[in-house]
């Protein structure tokens, strides 16, 4: 809504308020309206951004490599093997990822290794030492380095915060 010009702005502002209207007051069909005030407010938000929709986006083959990552967290990835899984050049992978994550591979990687790792540690009774293992870390200290770079936080500390 936010990149949308003044006039269409006001269009969607008008019939968000009409919904903010329709919801407050009693009646027998008020949901059937409000369902078309909805889709009268997507359908000028998919009018809006029809050039943004138009135009195929490799990120859509990220996702296999994606997936790939989170089920390979402890081993070594290499930029070919990813542009293979993508069935890109290493090239168009390292700039697809810049464009939708902000960031290369690699990066990537290592934020759902670190992402996981703190998960772990979190919600399971397995050692720092293992936790680095499943997650790719050199060893429990790497790991430790991490977190303390990353979340200004020690493993004590992760433990404690632990989910129910």
């Amino acid at each position: 809504i936010a990149r949308l010009r003044p006039r269409p702005l006001r269009e969607v502002r008008g019939l968000l308020e009409a919904m903010i209207r329709e919801s407050a007051s009693p009646g027998a069909c008020r949901s059937l309206l409000l369902g078309s005030l909805f889709s009268a407010v997507a359908i000028l938000l998919a009018r809006q951004n029809a050039d943004v929709i138009a135009q195929p986006k490799s990120s859509w083959r990220l996702n296999g490599v994606v997936n790939y990552m989170q089920c390979n967290l402890s081993e070594h990835l290499r930029v070919g093997r990813l542009a293979k899984l993508a069935s890109m050049s290493q090239s168009t992978l390292l700039r697809a990822f810049n464009e939708t994550f902000g960031c290369g591979p690699a990066k990537y990687f290592a934020s759902l290794r670190l992402s996981h790792a703190v998960n772990l540690l979190r919600t399971t009774d397995l050692t720092i030492r293992e936790v680095a293992y499943r997650t790719g870390f050199f060893d429990d200290n790497h790991l430790r380095k991490k977190i303390a770079q990353n979340f200004h936080a020690n493993i004590s500390a992760l433990r404690a915060s632990r989910m129910p």
